[in-house]
C-alpha cells in the first residue's frame, strides 16, 4: 500500500479530532444547556475517527517502517521522503491529541460541576414551600385501595 493513503487517512483524523477539540474546548466554558449535545457530537466523532483507525491501522501493521513512522518511534533524521510525511502527520495529530488530554480533567469538572448544580436545584425545588403543600395535598387527598373492612374496589 502507498503512503500516501496512510498520509491521508492521519490527515483525517487530525480533521475529527481538531473537530472533538472545537467541541472540547467549547464544553469547558460553553452553555450548560450544550454540554449533552455537545457529548453526542463528540461520540459520534468518536465513531468516525474508529472507522478511519480500522482503516488505517492495517496498512500501517503491513509496512513496519510506516507503523514506526506514525508512532513516531524513529529517528525521523533517519527516515525517506515518504515515511517522514507519514511522521509529520502523525506528529499534528499527536499536538491535537495532546491539546484534548489537558482538557479532559477541565471537562470532567465542569461536568461534574454541572451535576451538582442541577441535584442542588432539585433539592431546593423538593425543599420549597410549593412542593412541600403539594405532597402534603397528595397525602391528604389519597384513598386507600384497600380498607380494614374489604376491598374498596367497585364501590363509589
Amino acid at each position: 500500500m502507498s503512503t500516501n493513503q496512510m498520509i491521508l487517512l492521519l490527515q483525517k483524523k487530525t480533521e475529527l479530532f481538531t473537530a472533538f477539540l472545537q467541541i472540547t474546548e467549547e464544553m469547558c466554558s460553553g452553555s450548560p444547556e450544550l454540554l449533552a449535545s455537545n457529548m453526542e457530537k463528540r461520540l459520534a466523532l468518536q465513531k468516525q475517527i474508529e472507522a478511519v483507525d480500522r482503516t488505517l491501522s492495517p496498512l500501517l501493521q503491513k509496512d513496519p517502517q510506516a507503523g514506526a513512522a506514525a508512532a513516531m518511534q524513529c529517528n525521523y533524521g533517519g527516515l525517506d521522503a515518504e515515511y517522514a510525511a507519514v511522521y509529520d502527520a502523525a506528529f499534528q495529530l499527536h499536538g491535537i491529541l495532546t491539546i484534548i488530554q489537558s482538557l479532559e480533567p477541565h471537562v470532567k469538572l465542569r461536568l461534574q460541576q454541572e451535576r451538582d448544580r442541577l441535584l442542588e436545584k432539585i433539592e431546593q425545588t423538593q425543599k420549597s414551600p410549593a412542593a412541600a403543600a403539594s405532597r402534603y395535598y397528595q397525602s391528604a387527598h389519597m384513598q386507600p385501595l384497600f380498607s380494614p373492612h374489604g376491598s374498596s374496589f367497585g364501590k363509589a
